[in-house]
């Protein structure tokens, strides 16, 4: 049994295909036929997988190197499971599904009537009046 962990998700190390922020929103690069990466996602992906997480509590995968802290200079921290701080824009409402918006790595409430639900990455456990990219926990909850 774990006690007094003030982290959220749990988080698998991927490989990096691009720069990214704690936040962004990730998916497997399908348009890189020989290599495994990952991107920030927008509403053209196929595959979205995560969010960049800096609140893991538990994190996987990875090289053995003499210092740890290397493995972020080729590897993505992803958050798979749990709640985690996705970067969303527009207005949401607590418990808003969150898939990818058409910029890339930012979130935002999902439309029934225009979004692909195999997009929909979690729902929000907290909501704001704001519109502008804020970071917002949201758990996650791919289906």
């Amino acid at each position: 049994i774990i006690t007094n962990a003030c982290w959220n998700d749990y988080a698998e190390l991927f490989e990096r295909g691009e720069e990214t922020e704690p936040g962004d929103i990730i998916c497997f690069d399908t348009n890189s036929p020989l290599i495994e990466r990952y991107i920030k996602a927008d509403s053209s992906s196929k595959r979205v997988i995560g969010v960049h997480s800096d609140t893991y509590g538990h994190l996987i995968g990875g090289e053995k190197l003499e210092n740890y802290e290397d493995n972020f200079k080729k590897f993505i921290p992803i958050g798979l499971a749990g709640r985690v701080n996705v970067k969303v824009k527009g207005k949401v409402e607590l418990g808003d599904y969150i898939v990818p918006s058409e910029e890339k790595g930012i979130g935002r409430a999902y439309n029934k009537d225009i979004d692909d639900r195999d997009l929909i990455i979690g729902y929000l456990v907290e909501a704001d009046e704001h519109e502008d990219v804020r970071r917002l926990k949201m758990f996650i909850n791919k289906k």
